[in-house]
């Protein structure tokens, strides 16, 4: 299983109901309201490509107030 790292800006006042939304969704294994240039960060699972662009555009891009998102395909990992 592949992974990325999907990262929103979401409309003032929705990121609440946004990362209630993407915790619903099977395919995020983390997500998290941040501060900074997005407000909100998940990290996805997909097994190809075509399937993370399908994921992004009718899955996270339906979320009501998604604005844009930016995503950084995880190339090698490290956890503890």
């Amino acid at each position: 299983m592949k992974r990325a790292i999907v990262l929103m800006k979401v409309e003032p006042t929705k990121e609440e109901k946004a990362l209630e939304e993407l915790s619903k969704k099977d395919f995020v294994l983390e997500a998290y309201i941040v501060f900074g240039d997005y407000d909100l960060v998940a990290v996805v699972s997909y097994e190809e490509e075509s399937k993370l662009h399908n994921l992004l555009l009718k899955e996270i891009g339906a979320i009501e107030g998604v604005l844009k998102t930016t995503t950084l395909i995880v190339a090698k990992e490290y956890t503890k």
